[in-house]
């Protein structure tokens, strides 16, 4: 029964300590919680900032694409035009 006594008071003693503990890394792992929620929120709104840019200039180029390739389209024809024009007036000597 000696023995009974001396333990009860350590493992209520190690019980409240182990409480004690797990409430601090609550407030810990809360505290990193939120840090990180705010970090990411911030990084996702720095990404959306930058993917939005990115958009804006892919619509851009594209807009200069197809206007190169229907300046190319046309240069096409100019030299066929060129080329039967030649052709005619320039006949081929053999």
């Amino acid at each position: 029964m000696s023995n009974e006594k001396v333990t009860k008071p350590t493992i209520e003693t190690v019980l409240e300590r182990l409480i004690s503990f797990e409430g601090r890394m609550d407030t810990k792992f809360s505290s990193l919680e939120e840090r990180l929620n705010i970090n990411l929120a911030t990084l996702e709104e720095r990404v959306n900032v930058k993917l939005e840019r990115l958009d804006v200039r892919f619509d851009r180029l594209e807009t200069v694409v197809n206007a190169t390739r229907g300046d190319i389209l046309e240069l096409r024809t100019d030299i066929r035009e060129l080329r039967t024009q030649l052709r005619e007036n320039f006949p081929a000597t053999t």
